[in-house]
């Protein structure tokens, strides 16, 4: 209780210095096992469409180092380990960092280039002891009130055409269903969480609009098959707030 309320404060005095970013958002705060891949999305507003979209690294946010960017394109761009390819429908673009690493802890940046500053949303990645798993994901994330979360929830070759889905509960034999998949890469939607696969990335991705404090607490990423369910405990925290008319801005170092 103690670590979640500093955690908090200093999530606090970060946004009284910098005001909210309120044309981009995207998760505070991600932590992934060492040698899995994480995946996040950062949301933007609709002017900012057909902009170069880019992830960059470093404590200071005129100073982070680009590690890479898209063309301003939906065309999936790479760098190493990591990618960024951008959903002008969703307005979003998603960040893939494939096999986590001690080195790649720290914080980041969500960033769209324009004139001027740039809009920037800071990301803090914690790297965790190594685990083994059919079913992989971050063990937790956060999201501001209001604002939306994406994450992504990787499984292995042979679970390709089965269904998967998102259930809510501490207890895994025992948890809610909330949305899942037919088995095919279609959107599912109930209510404001979205579900929807990819085949050839072998991970689904988990939306949810406008985050209220009841949908903190303890989920679960699943996949149907015959006997026990393979799954994977996500906590999900609400952090207070609003968001800022004022953005953040960023100026690059390159």
């Amino acid at each position: 209780m103690a670590g979640m309320l500093q955690r908090l404060l200093t999530l606090g005095a970060l946004l009284l210095l910098t005001g909210f970013a309120s044309a981009l958002k995207g998760p505070p705060e991600l932590s992934a096992f060492l040698g899995w891949p994480l995946s996040l999305g950062c949301q933007y507003e609709e002017g900012f469409r057909t902009h170069k979209k880019y992830w960059c690294k470093g404590p200071r946010r005129n100073y982070c180092a680009v590690v890479v960017e898209t063309d301003g394109t939906e065309a999936e761009a790479k760098a190493g380990r990591t990618s960024i390819q951008d959903n002008h429908r969703r307005l979003e673009f998603t960040v893939r960092l494939e096999d986590v690493s001690q080195e790649d802890a720290g914080i980041y940046w969500c960033g769209i280039k324009q004139v001027g500053y740039d809009p920037g949303f800071q990301i803090q990645i914690t790297a965790l002891p190594e685990f083994a798993s059919a079913l992989k994901g971050p063990p937790e994330v956060s999201a501001f009130l209001g604002w939306p979360l994406s994450f992504g929830c990787q499984y292995e070759e042979g679970f390709r055409t089965h269904k998967k889905y998102w259930c809510k509960g501490s207890i895994w034999s025992s948890c809610t269903t909330v949305v899942e998949t037919d088995g095919t890469e279609a959107e599912a939607k109930v209510g404001r969480t979205l579900i929807q696969d990819n085949h050839s990335r072998l991970e689904f991705t988990i939306r949810l609009e406008n985050v209220s404090q009841e949908n903190a607490g303890i989920y679960w990423c699943g996949i149907k098959q015959v006997g026990y369910d393979p799954g994977f405990q996500i906590q999900i925290t609400a952090l207070p707030g609003e968001s800022a008319s004022k953005p953040v801005g960023i100026s690059k170092q390159n």
